[in-house]
């Protein structure tokens, strides 16, 4: 095993996705494979082991301890996707090891106030890791089966199935747990239940509730090495898995620091100082690469960006634009547009929410949305087919999923029947702006812009449809409502019983303030938003395809690594000396 060339390329790899979980498969798999200590040629064959465990079987079936059926069963090497190595024999789990399954005792007979016996149900019992001890949490006074002090317990029903943990006192177990009790020293078996974990899962019957049977374990083909040398594995793995603890910790502090940065200094512009935030602005803008690691990250610095976006930060104010009284005063006149100025010194905010850094440009104003809308509508949900068909000329209802923050997506709906008339005052045109009236908390409020239509689709009535007064850019006005005090107005205004059925009315959604600039820096603010947001785009980009390579790379290493020629005997001795450098 070239363990020296895996860790010569730990730097590249170490942020791959599941790296260090994939490291300790492997380490797992060297194990169970015989690749991760030498052979030693002195050591007492695992036949002579096997013969060892039948004569006590014997016994124990004789005395009635065991079932006759549990008795040694000879199994060929040719389960296994790798040869045994010489000394190694082949058996059944359950020819060396009892398997009690659990029974659940009646509802009515638990408690946690210690009446009865120790109660182990399943994984709420379980403690951290595969060989966690398992702890009390309730009790039973009506005990059906029972694990012992040191058996190895295992889920075998369930989304848990395969999770494992050991018995730390006797206990009643139940029907979601099984009991392994080997008749000799187990610790060797132990890792390689572990490194079986997918392949339980896989034996579980049924898709929606997986469960696992007794036969199903009791017949799962078991390598055996020379006793000696499962201690001497053991006792490597437990060492290897310290190292790759540590890397993980040293990879948690790095992250750590990474996202401090990343916070730090995203932070600096959403509480911009005027003094300092073009310094600010152009050491963050610098520092892309560095301070984007991951695409929590790049979600952090979108929404930065809408948040500087709807306050004025992103461009610069021209004085030379139309005022924003000059543009009220000449497409509405003059009397109308006092009627809207007044509604701007009028209008709600959560003051208790403003601070300095919502302060406005002073050119712009606050504004009631409703004012600046000329329509505003909710659509209509006729029960659709569930798929649509590819004819164009069919009319369709848009879904909810349909709105993203600031992305409309037009393949997102469902086939309006021929039985239903469809309804063209309905229909989503381009520069609408859709809001999602109803559905889960966290998708209640977002807003997008219709900007392109592939076919004729209707609104359906868990959207809202508003249009905007004439040259107001429909895109800044959807921005605004995902970011800011007006996104922080919608999700106060959000009502309903449940997280996941929740709305906001229209009338709500009218009196949410918006910021109103000029109409020229709307558009230079959404020219600016989209430049930044292809940015952001090229970050995840970049971002995938480092996470790619370094699990392509990966891939390559631990394949060279688990195929190699080199002897076994400094396979595991080679990566433990190149960690520590």
């Amino acid at each position: 095993m070239n363990a020296k060339r895996l860790l010569a390329h730990y730097e590249r790899i170490a942020d791959a996705p599941d790296a260090i979980a994939r490291l300790r498969r492997f380490i797992l798999d060297l194990a169970v494979r015989g690749k991760l200590v030498p052979q030693e040629p002195k050591d007492e064959p695992a036949s002579v082991l096997l013969k060892r465990v039948a004569a006590e079987s014997a016994r124990l079936v004789k005395a009635e301890a065991i079932r006759r059926d549990a008795e040694l069963i000879p199994v060929s090497g040719s389960k296994f996707s790798f040869p045994l190595p010489a000394g190694w024999a082949c058996t059944t789990l359950g020819s060396v090891a009892n398997i009690t399954m659990g029974q659940s005792p009646p509802g009515d007979t638990y408690n946690r106030s210690g009446v009865g016996v120790p109660l182990i149900n399943g994984p709420a019992e379980f403690s951290v890791g595969p060989f966690g001890k398992a702890v009390v949490s309730q009790y039973t006074t009506a005990p059906t089966n029972f694990c012992e002090e040191g058996d190895f317990l295992i889920c075998v029903r369930g989304s848990t199935t395969g999770r494992t943990n050991v018995a730390g006192f006797r206990a009643c177990i139940g029907r979601g747990v099984a009991a392994i009790r080997c008749r000799y020293d187990d610790a060797f078996i132990r890792l390689f239940i572990w490194s079986m974990r997918d392949a339980i899962i896989d034996m579980g019957r049924g898709i929606a509730f997986p469960s696992v049977s007794r036969k199903q374990i009791e017949e799962l083909a078991l390598p055996v090495p020379p006793l000696a040398e499962q201690h001497r594995i053991v006792a490597k793995v437990d060492g290897l898995m310290a190292l790759a603890d540590q890397i993980e910790a040293a990879r948690a502090v790095r992250e750590a620091r990474r996202d401090r940065l990343t916070t730090a200094s995203l932070a600096r512009l959403n509480a911009a100082n005027p003094d300092t935030f073009q310094d600010d602005a152009r050491f963050a803008l610098d520092a892309l690469p560095a301070i984007t690691a991951r695409s929590e990250h790049v979600k952090q610095l979108r929404q930065t960006i809408l948040n500087l976006a709807v306050r004025g930060k992103l461009v610069p104010q021209d004085p030379n634009d139309e005022s924003v009284t000059e543009w009220l005063r000449r497409s509405l006149g003059r009397d109308a547009a006092k009627g809207i100025e007044k509604a701007a010194t009028e209008v709600f905010l959560p003051w208790a929410l403003i601070d300095s850094s919502y302060t406005l440009p002073l050119s712009w104003l606050w504004m009631p949305l409703g004012k600046l809308v000329t329509v505003m509508d909710a659509g209509w949900s006729p029960q659709c087919e569930n798929h649509p068909r590819s004819d164009a000329s069919k009319w369709g209802v848009l879904r909810t999923t349909s709105v993203q923050p600031l992305a409309f997506d037009c393949t997102q709906h469902k086939e309006l029947p021929g039985k239903f008339p469809p309804r063209p005052r309905l229909e989503a045109r381009i520069g609408d702006i859709l809001v999602t009236r109803a559905g889960p908390k966290n998708r209640v409020g977002i807003s997008c812009v219709v900007d392109k239509c592939e076919r004729r689709l209707m609104i359906s009535d868990k959207l809202i449809r508003f249009r905007l007064l004439d040259d107001l850019e429909p895109r800044f006005f959807a921005l605004t409502l995902n970011a800011g005090i007006s996104s922080e107005c919608i999700e106060a205004a959000k009502s309903g019983m449940a997280v996941m059925q929740m709305n906001i009315s229209q009338d709500k959604l009218r009196l949410v303030p918006v910021p109103l600039p000029t109409v020229a820096e709307q558009r230079r603010i959404v020219a600016k938003v989209d430049e930044l947001m292809t940015l952001c785009e090229r970050l995840e980009a970049g971002l995938a395809a480092g996470d790619d390579t370094r699990s392509r790379l990966l891939d390559s290493l631990l394949a060279e690594a688990l195929a190699s020629s080199k002897s076994d005997a400094r396979a595991a001795e080679e990566l433990e000396l190149a960690a520590h450098g």
